[in-house]
């Protein structure tokens, strides 16, 4: 809504925006999710926004596999045996009176469903200060070139029906209201970076343009957990339209 009222006070009536995200997905969910419904609409312009923890998504519910360097989707087996262990929290929040409502208007709800799905997510098997800095280093790197290959992925789908794909990072709030990026922002932030320009993909760290507007007084994030508040969203808004206009694709 803010991004199309923002597009239209330049070209009146032009421009319709359809968030198509899905709620608490990695990056490699959100291609198979474009794959299947927001390609129908023809879209002519598609942006990707990125926020911190897709990549632990993507480890966690992952929709592509690793195989000889090609990303693989995972069958229709896999993914309804992965679904079986949300099964029950979907089947009790779904029973109650106004779900749907509630789910689309509800903060706490949607708080409350993130805290049940995230408890049955599978335990790690070694602790982080169990596993070498090289171990670490190496997942890294394949979380990143799992990244870059899921971009490359949803740029074709993209481009052949003559669209145009654009990647925004979001930050944390961390990176906001302590006014400097944290490591594991400036590290995804850079490859993307790298990944976007290495696709010739137009690409944007709101990181700095959040700092600049957030004051005390407007924290531009909820002070419960780390989604933005209207404010925030309203600064993100206002970048994805700047990245538009800098890469002339919103016309005459």
């Amino acid at each position: 809504h803010q991004l199309e009222r923002i597009l239209n006070e330049r070209a009146l009536g032009k421009f319709e925006v359809m968030n198509a995200g899905i709620y608490g997905s990695g990056t490699g969910e959100q291609v198979a999710w474009y794959e299947q419904w927001p390609i129908r609409f023809a879209p002519s312009i598609v942006v990707l926004t990125v926020y911190e923890n897709d990549l632990r998504d993507d480890r966690r519910r992952p929709a592509f596999i690793l195989r000889e360097n090609e990303l693989v989707p995972r069958t229709e087996a896999d993914l309804q045996e992965s679904a079986k262990e949300q099964s029950s929290v979907r089947s009790i929040t779904r029973s109650l009176p106004g779900y749907s409502f509630l789910s689309q208007h509800s903060h706490l709800l949607n708080l409350l469903r993130r805290a049940a799905t995230t408890r049955l997510q599978p335990a790690a098997q070694e602790s982080p200060s169990e596993v070498s800095a090289a171990r670490q280093a190496e997942e890294a790197a394949t979380r990143q070139r799992i990244q870059r290959l899921e971009l490359s992925r949803l740029q074709g789908l993209v481009s052949g029906a003559g669209a145009r794909l654009v990647v925004v990072y979001i930050p944390p709030r961390d990176a906001i209201w302590k006014t400097r990026a944290t490591p594991d922002s400036d590290e995804l932030s850079a490859g993307l970076k790298e990944s976007c320009l290495s696709l010739g993909l137009p690409f944007k760290d709101l990181t700095s343009a959040l700092q600049g507007e957030y004051t005390p007084a407007e924290p531009l994030y909820f002070g419960g957990d780390v989604h933005c508040n209207p404010a925030g969203y309203l600064a993100i808004a206002r970048g994805v339209s700047g990245l538009l206009e800098a890469e002339k694709l919103l016309g005459e």
